[in-house]
C-alpha cells in the first residue's frame, strides 16, 4: 500500500514543476524528478513522470495560434531528435551517464554566463535547414542517455529569436515529440506498471494547476524579464546537474 506522505511528495513535486513549466516553458521533469529522486531512484521516477510530461508538453505545444507554423518550422529538428534518441539508446550502457550529466551541467552554466556578458546568439532563417539536423541528432543522443533535452536544443531555440509565446510553444512541441520517442523506449523495456501509471495519472491534477499558475505569471512578465527568468532557471538546472554528478 502506498504511503500518503509519498503521494503528497509526488503531488508537491509536480505542482512546483508545473509552475516552472508554465512560466518559462521548461523544467517540469527536472523539478519533479529532482524532488522524487530524494526518496526513490531516478529510473523509478521516469515512469511516474511519463503521463504528466506528455500531457503538459502536448497542451503547451497546442497553445496559441501558430502551432502549425511552429510544427513545420521545427520539423527537421524534431525528426533528427527522434533519430538521435534511437541511436543514443544503443549507447546508453556504454558511456557513463554521470560524465555526460557533468558535461551538460558545465555547458549550461557556461551558456548562461556567456549570455550575461551580452553574447547574443542569432541564427538566420536561411541557416535553420542546415543546423537543425546536427542539433537535433546531438540533442536526441544526449536525451536518450541522460533524460534531458536542454543541450543543445534549448540554446538553439533561443537563437531563433522567437517571440515569448512562440518560444514556449516551440519548447513544448519539441519536448512532447521527443518524449513520445523516449517513453516508447521505456515501455518496450517493461518500465511501466499499473501502479506507476496510476500515480502518474493522478499527478496530472497538480501539474495542470501549477502550469496554469505559471502561465498567468508569464503573462505579467516583460520580454526582457522573461529572458532573465529563463537564464536564471537554466543556471539552476546546470548547477543541479553538476551537483548530481559530483555528490
Amino acid at each position: 500500500m502506498l504511503e500518503v506522505w509519498f503521494l503528497l511528495l509526488v503531488a508537491g513535486a509536480f505542482f512546483l514543476g508545473g509552475i516552472v513549466k508554465g512560466t518559462i516553458g521548461l523544467g517540469l521533469p527536472l523539478v519533479a524528478i529532482g524532488f522524487m529522486s530524494s526518496i526513490i531512484t531516478v529510473p523509478e521516477t521516469l515512469p511516474i513522470a511519463a503521463i504528466p510530461i506528455l500531457a503538459v508538453n502536448g497542451w503547451q505545444a497546442l497553445q496559441g495560434l501558430h502551432w502549425k507554423v511552429v510544427f513545420r518550422r521545427l520539423f527537421l529538428l524534431n525528426l533528427f531528435c527522434c533519430i538521435g534518441i534511437a541511436f543514443g539508446s544503443s549507447l546508453l550502457f556504454q558511456i557513463d551517464p554521470v560524465i555526460i550529466g557533468l558535461m551538460m551541467g558545465i555547458l549550461l552554466v557556461v551558456y548562461v554566463l556567456l549570455n550575461l556578458v551580452t553574447v547574443d546568439l542569432h541564427i538566420p532563417a536561411g541557416k535553420e535547414a542546415i543546423l537543425s539536423p546536427p542539433v537535433g541528432l546531438c540533442g536526441g543522443v544526449l536525451f536518450a542517455m541522460t533524460g534531458s533535452l536542454v543541450i543543445p536544443v534549448l540554446p538553439y531555440l533561443q537563437a531563433l529569436n522567437l517571440q515569448k509565446d512562440d518560444f514556449v510553444q516551440a519548447v513544448g512541441m519539441v519536448f512532447f515529440i521527443t518524449a513520445i520517442a523516449f517513453f516508447t523506449g521505456l515501455a518496450a523495456n517493461g518500465a511501466f506498471t499499473l501502479t506507476n501509471l496510476a500515480i502518474g495519472g493522478g499527478a496530472l491534477v497538480p501539474s495542470g494547476l501549477g502550469m496554469a499558475i505559471g502561465v498567468a505569471l508569464r503573462g505579467r512578465i516583460s520580454q526582457e524579464r522573461f529572458r532573465h527568468v529563463v537564464f536564471f532557471c537554466i543556471f539552476l538546472l546546470g548547477l543541479n546537474l553538476i551537483r548530481q554528478a559530483v555528490l
